[in-house]
């Protein structure tokens, strides 16, 4: 998920029917040797966000009826950037299709699933109400080139005068405005539209210290921040400190990753749920505090689930040790931190648990164990997984030096 450096092409083409007004979008985002070529038409183009060289955004409007066709290639070798991590010739993309809460359409392409390309149609339902279109380079970059494309599907009226289709400029779900106080933040309303979350926006107007207010205001009405949203402070090169408010119950995936400058997060309240790769690659990471701790807990180096005894995310510059048994180590959970040494008793080490991990020398593991052979991927001074006693025959590991040992007394 890391470090994207290669040489890309991705051709993206949408046909839409017609709408009262035609945009056509088409552009190169290079960065890293990690090239994106892009083209979208056919949809009423209403905002562009280009304020970040490599990651663009665009809202359209589209109608019912619009047939949509994505094709996406990538035509690159494998190679290996300069920190010797290879770059794999895969793309990433999803695109999702929603009515109200319902989900019509999800498909998704993950590097997990080794596309090399990809293609499909879809033609635009009557009830449909948004689609959203991302698609980018999984691995090796910590900023590659990204597109997100959203729409608002457009249900048009017959027989009505100029006046009556106007656009309202009122509240509802799914809408993102940004915050007129101190935090200038964005947020979306969530569909019970008496709530929001942050949400990600490329301008990078969140740095140093920041603190998100427990309720926003909008058009005279008052919303409930309950959600930290996906990636929603991703890539932030110069945040360092972010307080969240006991309103706040659910943090999602990547919500602080690639924050290279962040130390501290606190959280007032309770967290009822808590996404992957959430801190991933925010090496400076110190504290990640949870004021009131209920089935997810924070400890000195970790955010702990003690219903589902997973370790969440983790993050130190030297030893850490993570208690209990048979302790899951979720996926990413210390991607890309300084972590040094591991102490583990009983424990099943996920895919990518510790993905680049550049400073981390050894595991001691005190009791059974199950580790997948990603699990240290990119780990080049990992030098020993020590265990008590031999569970499962000598395993190898992808991407590092290290070997399973064990200890003689």
């Amino acid at each position: 998920m890391k470090s994207i450096r290669k040489l890309m092409m991705v051709v993206l083409l949408l046909t839409m029917g017609a709408t009262s007004a035609f945009a056509q979008i088409s552009e190169t985002l290079s960065n890293d040797g990690c090239t994106l070529t892009y083209s979208v038409s056919g949809a009423r183009l209403v905002k562009k966000d280009k304020s970040h060289p490599f990651e663009h955004y665009y809202t359209c409007e589209i109608s019912p009826g619009s047939t949509i066709s994505v094709s996406a290639k990538c035509n690159d070798k494998i190679t290996k950037n300069e920190y010797n991590v290879e770059c794999k010739p895969y793309i990433q993309s999803y695109f999702k299709v929603t009515s109200g809460s319902k989900v019509l359409k999800d498909v998704s392409y993950t590097s997990a699933q080794m596309k090399k390309s990809i293609s499909f149609s879809y033609k635009v339902p009557n009830d449909a109400d948004d689609i959203t279109l991302t698609i980018a380079r999984p691995h090796c970059a910590p900023r590659c080139p990204y597109v997100k494309v959203t729409y608002k599907v457009v249900k048009r009226k017959s027989n009505t005068s100029t006046n009556s289709t106007k656009t309202k400029d009122s509240d509802h779900k799914g809408l993102v405005f940004q915050s007129t106080g101190k935090d200038k933040l964005y947020y979306k309303i969530l569909s019970d539209n008496n709530s929001v979350e942050v949400t990600r926006r490329v301008q990078r107007i969140a740095e140093g210290e920041i603190e998100i207010p427990p309720y926003v205001t909008r058009n005279n009405k008052k919303y409930k921040v309950t959600r930290i949203g996906v990636g929603a402070f991703a890539r932030l090169q110069r945040l360092t400190k972010v307080i969240v408010p006991e309103t706040v119950t659910e943090i999602a995936d990547s919500a602080f990753m690639l924050c290279p400058n962040l130390k501290s997060v606190y959280v007032k309240g309770g967290l009822k749920s808590f996404g992957a790769y959430v801190t991933a690659y925010s090496p400076k990471l110190e504290v990640f505090q949870i004021k009131k701790p209920g089935t997810i807990v924070s400890t000195g180096n970790y955010v702990y689930d003690k219903s589902s005894s997973r370790v969440l995310t983790g993050w130190g510059k030297s030893k850490v040790t993570i208690t209990g048994d048979d302790v899951v180590i979720t996926n990413g959970a210390f991607a890309g931190s300084n972590v040094s040494q591991v102490a583990l008793k009983s424990c099943n080490i996920k895919q990518h648990a510790f993905l680049h991990c550049s400073n981390l020398r050894f595991i001691d593991i005190a009791g059974k164990y199950t580790i997948n052979t990603h699990a240290f991927e990119y780990c080049h001074n990992l030098k020993e997984v020590r265990v008590k006693k031999s569970y499962y025959k000598k395993m190898s590991f992808v991407g590092t030096p290290a070997q399973i040992v064990y200890y003689k007394n």
